[in-house]
């Protein structure tokens, strides 16, 4: 299930960038824009949404996290734990 979601989520992201690819002609037709201010629509459009991916992915990793009830200092004492082999 798990990786169904993740591939789901690649997928969306692809489509996503792929959408914005196509439009970039009537962008450039729209905003009298040269190829190196594409560009920059471009990697601002990008860096924007990885932006929004990883605030996404940790605002679920909180929430998770506090619906098991574990705090910070209890998920770091499991993971020394786990490293030295005791359970």
């Amino acid at each position: 299930m798990a990786l169904a979601v993740v591939c789901l989520c690649a997928f969306t992201t692809a489509i996503d960038i792929t959408i914005t690819n196509v439009a970039l002609p009537f962008i450039a037709k729209d905003l009298n824009a040269n190829t190196t201010s594409l560009q920059w629509v471009i990697d601002a459009y990008n860096i924007v949404l990885a932006g929004l991916l990883l605030l996404g992915g940790g605002l679920a990793e909180s929430d998770a996290r506090q619906e098991r009830g574990c705090s910070e200092n209890y998920t770091s004492q499991v993971h020394a734990n786990s490293r030295q082999g005791r359970r």
